[in-house]
């Protein structure tokens, strides 16, 4: 896990995505976050020996600082103190890191997995994609396929392969 770094707290519902902005050479038991209490009091859980990693949620940020995607990672800390954001103290074990997919939806993994299968010829709509070539198949959001023909079975591979969350 490194400054800069998409994240998600584990423990949350939410998922909102973090990012790390520090990571201040302390333990959950040596961080003060208010009235006394470590990270390591508020996260009984997690080992007190766990590093510290401080954490702003991109909505905040977006919403607070809309300038906030220009600044040097490594500056984001510094920067975000001057302005007073607001940021959180979490145990390093209690974070996931995430990359791009995190955030894609089933209808850009389905276009992302056609092309790299080879396929050019498709549109998307809102819930679902196109191909036409030797019929017309439809491809849904949740990665079913309607449409018979020669390319049911080598659609029905490529969608196989994607990880498609449940829509929401």
């Amino acid at each position: 896990m490194e400054v800069g770094d998409r994240v998600v707290d584990q423990e949350s519902d939410d998922q909102s995505l973090g990012i790390v902005i520090n990571k201040p050479n302390m333990t959950t038991s040596n961080w003060e976050v208010k009235d006394g209490d470590t990270v390591a009091d508020l996260n009984p859980r997690y080992s007190s020996h766990d590093a510290v990693v401080l954490v702003a949620f991109e909505e905040d940020l977006d919403e607070w600082w809309p300038e906030w995607r220009e600044v040097d990672e490594e500056d984001l800390f510094e920067e975000m103190k001057e302005r007073s954001h607001k940021f959180y103290a979490f145990p390093k074990s209690r974070l996931r890191v995430v990359d791009e997919d995190f955030t894609m939806s089933n209808i850009e993994r389905i276009e992302r997995a056609l092309e790299e299968a080879g396929y050019e010829d498709y549109e998307t709509a809102d819930d679902h994609v196109v191909v036409e070539k030797f019929g017309e198949y439809v491809i849904n959001e949740d990665g079913e396929i309607e449409g018979e023909g020669a390319l049911r079975k080598p659609l029905e591979r490529v969608v196989r392969d994607i990880d498609l969350p449940t829509p929401t």
